[in-house]
C-alpha cells in the first residue's frame, strides 16, 4: 500500500475542515428559522389569548375599575360588545400594570378603528388641534385644525343616497363627491395649520341607516398622528405597549369586529390584537 505523501495528508485535512464548517453552517441556518417560528408561536398563542381576554370577556370584577382592577377584560358581559368607559380606565393605568394583569411575558397592543356609525343630533365640542365630525340627522359638520401643518384625508361613503357640500377651504384642499349605483363616496383632503381652520357641511338627501369610514387620517410633516373625533370619541384608539411596533419580525396580529359601546349609542368598530 503506498504511503499517503504530507501534501495529500493536509488536503485530507482541509476536506474535512471544510465539510465540518458547512454542516456546523447549515446547522445554524436551519436553525434560525426554526427559532424564529417559536418566537412567531409564541407571539400568536398571546395575540389569540388576547383577544380572548380583552374582547370576549369582561375582567375581574366584572365591574373593575383602576383601583381594584385584577384580570383585564373589556366587555360589558356580553362577548364583543366593548365598553368605551373600560377602555378609557384602561388607558389611565398605564402598560406595566395592565401587563401584569394578562399576559407578562408579551408586549402587546390593541387597536380600534370606528368604520360606521349612525346620524343623530348632537352637539360638540370645538376642534382644539384636532379633527371634530358633528351630526345631525341629515348631515354632517366637519371642522378641522391644527397647531402645527397637517394634512387630513377623510373618506365617508353614504350608502343608497345622495349630498351635496359646502365647503370654506383654500385651494389646496379638496371635497369631491362621486355617486354610484349603491350610494356616494365623499373624499376630503384637508391642509390646516395654526392660522387655517378648515369647515365641510355635507347635506345629505336621505339619511341612510349607517355612514361609513372608509379611509381616515390626519398625519403632520413630521408624521404624527393627530386625532379624529365622532362628536367627542376618538374613532380611533390604542391601549397597550408604547413602543414601535414597525420593524418587529416575531409579532402576530388578531382581528376582529366588535360593538364600541358608549352609554347613548353603539359604535361599529374594527379591533386589531398585537403581541410580541
Amino acid at each position: 500500500m503506498k504511503a499517503q505523501s504530507p501534501a495529500e495528508f493536509i488536503i485530507v485535512i482541509f476536506a474535512f475542515f471544510i465539510i465540518v464548517i458547512f454542516i456546523f453552517t447549515s446547522d445554524l441556518i436551519n436553525t434560525k428559522p426554526e427559532a424564529e417560528k417559536i418566537k412567531e408561536q409564541g407571539a400568536c398563542i398571546a395575540a389569540q389569548g388576547l383577544a380572548t381576554s380583552l374582547l370576549k370577556e369582561p375582567g375581574r370584577p366584572v365591574t373593575w375599575n383602576p383601583g381594584n382592577l385584577q384580570i383585564l377584560g373589556l366587555t360589558n358581559g356580553t362577548r364583543d360588545f366593548i365598553l368605551l368607559t373600560k377602555w378609557l380606565d384602561a388607558q389611565s393605568i398605564g402598560f406595566g400594570a395592565l401587563q401584569n394583569r394578562t399576559f407578562p411575558e408579551a408586549s402587546w397592543l390593541v387597536t380600534y378603528n370606528v368604520y360606521a356609525f349612525k346620524l343623530k343630533t348632537e352637539s360638540c365640542p370645538s376642534a382644539n388641534g384636532s379633527t371634530v365630525i358633528c351630526r345631525g340627522l341629515n348631515f354632517l359638520n366637519i371642522t378641522a385644525n391644527s397647531t402645527v401643518n397637517s394634512v387630513l384625508e377623510l373618506d365617508l361613503f353614504f350608502p343608497f343616497t345622495s349630498v351635496s357640500i359646502n365647503a370654506s377651504n383654500e385651494p389646496d384642499d379638496s371635497a369631491t363627491p362621486t355617486s354610484g349605483a349603491n350610494g356616494t363616496l365623499v373624499q376630503l383632503i384637508l391642509h390646516t395649520n395654526s392660522s387655517d381652520e378648515d369647515k365641510v357641511d355635507i347635506s345629505i338627501l336621505s339619511a341612510p341607516d349607517l355612514v361609513f369610514i372608509k379611509k381616515s387620517s390626519c398625519l403632520t410633516e413630521g408624521n404624527a398622528d393627530l386625532p379624529i373625533y365622532l362628536n367627542d370619541t376618538k374613532i380611533t384608539d390604542s391601549i397597550g405597549s408604547g413602543g414601535a411596533v414597525s420593524g418587529l419580525n416575531n409579532y402576530c396580529n388578531y382581528q376582529q369586529q366588535a360593538l364600541l359601546v358608549k352609554p347613548d349609542e353603539n359604535l361599529l368598530a374594527k379591533f386589531e390584537v398585537l403581541a410580541w
